[in-house]
């Protein structure tokens, strides 16, 4: 059994790829089920709901159904603060580049989230590039595609 991590923030990515049962959802359930308390900020709750309606297709009544079940079963949603606001701007004014390091305002906010002690659970790798850069541990989720940041 793996070691329960003392708390996760949780990045869009893998919530999309769990709700949408893509190739990748089991491992990541798994991966989930054993981290330590869930946690996802309001920022990346809404991409998560722009994406799968926006990209994917998903009614919004089902990417609604879809979001508040794991809200209520899986992940404690966090309001966004202004002071996690101010970080999540001097995270991207420090880490974005638009060729090599793209990440984006959402992406920031779930590195604000996170605490000293906690890990950053993402698919993404200019988030765990930049999570770790920050000194927080990374649960490194696979894509859609299976890859690993």
């Amino acid at each position: 059994m793996a070691r329960a991590l003392r708390g996760v923030a949780l990045d869009a990515g893998p919530v999309i790829d769990l709700l949408l049962d893509a190739p990748s959802a089991r491992e990541i359930a798994s991966a989930l089920r054993d981290a330590g308390s869930l946690r996802i900020s309001v920022v990346n709750v809404a991409e998560v709901l722009d994406v799968s309606r926006r990209v994917h297709g998903v009614s919004a009544e089902d990417a609604d159904l879809a979001v508040n079940r794991f809200l209520d079963e899986v992940a404690r949603p966090v309001a966004a603060t202004r002071e996690q606001a101010e970080r999540a701007a001097d995270i991207r004014a420090r880490y974005y580049h638009r060729r090599d390091r793209d990440v984006s305002l959402a992406d920031c906010f779930v590195i604000a989230l996170a605490e000293p002690g906690d890990t950053v659970a993402t698919s993404d790798s200019a988030v765990a590039f930049v999570a770790r850069a920050e000194g927080l541990d990374v649960l490194a989720l696979p894509n859609a595609r299976g890859r690993r940041p």
